[in-house]
């Protein structure tokens, strides 16, 4: 398999080799959900072992699409100077980050005192009654997801010590 260690380009972003880590859930964001030093040292431990392409654990895009405690953040501008650190770590290697930007839905395991829990249809999961959105609600998830892109569509500058 030559092949995995040969560069790639992906719609634009060309990677070193083929070695993709993609999102999981590390569960080591602040509560409030930015990175912490341990997230972003883990992040860059996998740049410098080589993978071409890190897809850290998925963010959520709103307080209600938040799944579980511990996880990344991407729905607010106080967050993005650690995603930024975490994307520098990365880009040092040589290497590229992506991040992947969610909605729990129904599969919130954390919801917050008095926060409902809503999806794209009622059922119950964990032990919790979840809401169908409305309309309404899914536009303004739609704006969400729409502004989390833009808040982690940037770059990371290039004169990093």
């Amino acid at each position: 398999m030559p092949e995995l260690f040969e560069p790639v380009s992906i719609n634009g972003m060309t990677l070193k080799n083929r070695f993709v880590r993609s999102a999981t859930y590390e569960g080591m964001a602040n509560s409030d959900g930015s990175c912490t030093d341990r997230l972003i040292e883990l992040t860059g431990d996998l740049a410098k072992g080589g993978v071409g392409l890190i897809i850290p654990g998925y963010a959520y895009i709103s307080q209600q699409g938040k799944a579980r405690p511990g996880q990344t953040g991407v729905h607010s501008d106080e967050l993005i100077p650690g995603l930024a650190r975490m994307a520098e770590v990365v880009h040092r290697q040589g290497q590229k980050a992506a991040l992947q930007i969610a909605h729990a839905g129904c599969n919130v395991f954390v919801a917050s005192e008095g926060q409902e829990v809503v999806g794209p249809s009622p059922r119950v999961i964990n032990e919790r009654q979840c809401r169908e959105m409305t309309g309404e609600e899914i536009a303004l998830t739609v704006e969400d997801f729409k502004e989390a892109a833009v808040k982690c569509s940037f770059t990371p500058p290039t004169d990093i010590s």
